[in-house]
């Protein structure tokens, strides 16, 4: 800021500060710091701190404040101003509290969200997994079931074929098959001494003569 060089405007400062450039300041700041609160209120903080720098606005902020105070200083103090920049932008600590409290509450806020939509979508995954997986063995009983079914026809076709061409070795076989199922290495098995093949001992050869 300057003073104004004609009569009336050095005459405003020297009654409003009795030519003291010091208290001329002291008294511009206590003006200007007025005058902030009214002009910030007109602006968002994001167009004053954002990390996006096309959203900044601390040109017109500054503009709107010198238009604000200049003609104010003029009719008061005799000045003109002739330059108005930020320095340094801040909160008072209270708001500055509430502020991050507030951020801290919303980025809770998305974790908690992002996190409830990566448990619904791991348990949609593996309701899915489990609905294939049952699907799959369901194919793989029919399948299984299927085989054994012709299998055993094919066992049957077997079977029949061996009775037409020898109906007693076929006998003789299926009971074998049946004593191989059902007896163990620790199976006793207690026979009469007149059942074949013991049936030789007892009686002896049937040719020979006393």
């Amino acid at each position: 800021w300057q003073v104004q060089g004609d009569a009336d405007n050095v005459q405003r400062f020297m009654r409003a500060v009795q030519n003291q450039p010091d208290e001329a300041a002291r008294q511009i700041r206590t003006f200007v710091g007025s005058a902030l609160e009214t002009t910030a209120a007109s602006f968002d903080l994001s167009s004053l701190i954002n990390t996006d720098a096309s959203q900044v606005r601390i040109s017109d902020f500054e503009a709107q404040l010198r238009q604000q105070i200049d003609q104010q200083l003029l009719t008061t103090y005799g000045v003109r101003v002739a330059q108005v920049g930020i320095e340094r932008l801040t909160l008072p600590s209270v708001t500055l509290t509430a502020t991050v409290d507030r951020m801290r509450a919303e980025r809770e806020t998305i974790a908690t969200e992002r996190t409830a939509v990566g448990k619904r979508e791991a348990a949609q995954i593996r309701s899915a997994a489990e609905r294939d997986a049952r699907i799959m063995q369901a194919d793989a009983t029919v399948k299984a079931a299927d085989i054994e079914a012709q299998s055993r026809v094919e066992a049957a076709q077997i079977y029949g074929r061996a009775y037409a061409g020898n109906p007693q070795l076929y006998n003789l076989l299926r009971s074998l098959d049946t004593l191989g199922t059902v007896v163990t290495p620790g199976t006793k098995i207690i026979l009469r001494t007149d059942a074949a093949p013991f049936r030789a001992l007892v009686d002896g050869p049937k040719d020979l003569q006393p």
